[in-house]
């Protein structure tokens, strides 16, 4: 009898957070290509949400958490060698998934932390490639 077992490995490429600017809220679509702005997770948390280090430790823990676990759990009906997931925090702070993209955009990666992100993803890319 022969197992096959498969070994999902996944890798957080980055974060970045947007906030609704006058045309995003008409239109009620927070989308970059909208009237959204782009800004760093860090930015987000700490500033605009007033989050101090410990509340903003565990946000982005409990994303990175939620973001792998539905990473797993789609990639075992639709495997594709990426997602983006969507995500909000209710009034509670807890995340919530709006949706997942199986050919997700990085283009607004550049838009923060000087291309830092971005670049760890085009290099997470050439090695899938490679691979």
């Amino acid at each position: 009898m022969t197992y096959i077992a498969f070994i999902i490995d996944i890798v957080l490429g980055g974060m970045y957070g947007k906030i609704g600017l006058t045309e995003a809220e008409a239109n009620g679509n927070v989308n970059s290509h909208r009237g959204a702005y782009v800004l760093s997770i860090n930015e987000l948390l700490t500033i605009h949400l007033n989050m101090d280090q410990e509340k903003y430790t565990e946000t982005k823990g409990r994303l990175n958490s939620l973001a792998v676990s539905a990473a797993r759990v789609i990639s075992s009906q639709y495997q594709h060698r990426e997602y983006g997931i969507d995500v909000g925090l209710n009034e509670q702070d807890n995340p919530v998934i709006f949706e997942v993209n199986t050919t997700p955009s990085i283009r607004s990666f550049a838009e923060v932390e000087k291309k830092a992100i971005w670049k760890r993803i085009v290099n997470i890319r050439k090695q899938q490639n490679e691979g």
